[in-house]
């Protein structure tokens, strides 16, 4: 005999019914605690000479912390898994580590690299030639295999990121020798590299939006330096916030929810670009930061919400399985 429940007319629910109004009610629970994970960041001591560390925080602004205390951390990033990869200065080298410092490996010629693609296979670095100019390559995590990706010789490039299925790469660079910086796409072969912004003035920190249907990067084409959100191929380019102080656009949170930016600390804005809260309070500078939320990879739902929700509900259509 099936299960059943009743509606607020007495009529009878069946259990599946049942279930997926539990889901959305979890759902709705989700959405009002607000931002969920954690952060890593580099950061610059205020009034110090140089001193930068990497730091954790979770994305409500507590448990904060540098990442390792027996040496400096010079940059981090997560993988999908939730392990960082950091270059710790004292060792001269790159590691991967636990979220909470322990279990370091040493990465083989692991170079200084700008992200780590979701599955934890590849790091995106900078390639620089024995002449002028610099590209984008990527280079194994066990360090067995490297590949350039492109072949243009910029004058810099400012940051790289994987999309979340790893398919492709996001840039920031200068061509040539020129000041003029724009957002580049290429694939993870090397193939279709894109100049999606083409545009005189500069435009840059650019992250992937959770579906990777978009682009979301900083711009000084408006007055003011503003946060621009556009389509993966360039089009439909529109302005997301206006001058809030915005030093640098750092990450889109994991479930497609948020932005974190720097202005003397760490600041969230929703994606409409309305402040939603401040993670950090201290004489730290942030400069580069990484999000990450568990289980929170690759994917997000139709209903626009953590991807382990969706996994949940459907559950709920494979007969012999029982939900949590």
């Amino acid at each position: 005999m099936r299960r059943t429940g009743r509606d607020t007319r007495g009529r009878r629910l069946p259990r599946t019914a049942m279930r997926l109004v539990a889901v959305i009610a979890c759902v709705g629970a989700a959405k009002a605690v607000g931002p969920q994970g954690r952060i890593v960041y580099r950061a610059l001591e205020f009034g110090a000479d140089e001193v930068v560390n990497v730091y954790m925080v979770d994305a409500n602004g507590s448990n904060q912390h540098a990442l390792v205390d027996d040496q400096t951390a010079f940059t981090a990033m997560w993988s999908g898994d939730g392990r960082v990869a950091a270059w710790l200065n004292k060792d001269d080298a790159l590691f991967t580590m636990n979220a909470d410092g322990t279990g370091r490996q040493r990465v083989p010629d692991g170079g200084y690299p700008r992200d780590w693609s979701t599955d934890g296979e590849w790091f995106a670095t900078v390639h620089n030639t024995r002449g002028p100019g610099v590209d984008v390559a990527k280079r194994r995590a066990d360090g067995s295999d490297y590949q350039m990706l492109t072949d243009e010789r910029f004058g810099h490039i400012n940051s790289i990121e994987w999309s979340r299925d790893g398919r492709k790469l996001v840039f920031s660079a200068r061509a040539g020798g020129g000041a003029r910086q724009d957002v580049y796409s290429v694939g993870a072969d090397g193939r279709g590299l894109t100049n999606l912004t083409n545009h005189a003035l500069p435009n840059y920190d650019e992250h992937w939006s959770a579906d990777g249907q978009s682009i979301y990067f900083v711009s000084q084409r408006d007055p003011g330096i503003g946060i621009y959100v556009m389509e993966a191929d360039g089009s439909n380019v529109r302005r997301v916030a206006p001058d809030r102080g915005v030093g640098h656009l750092l990450a889109v949170s994991p479930d497609g929810k948020y932005l974190l930016i720097d202005g003397a600390d760490l600041h969230v804005l929703d994606t409409d670009g309305a402040h939603v809260s401040q993670v950090t309070d201290d004489d730290l500078w942030p400069r580069r930061a990484d999000w990450y939320i568990p289980r929170s990879i690759l994917s997000v739902s139709p209903l626009g919400t953590h991807s382990g929700y969706w996994g949940w509900l459907k559950t709920l259509r494979q007969p012999g399985l029982q939900t949590p």
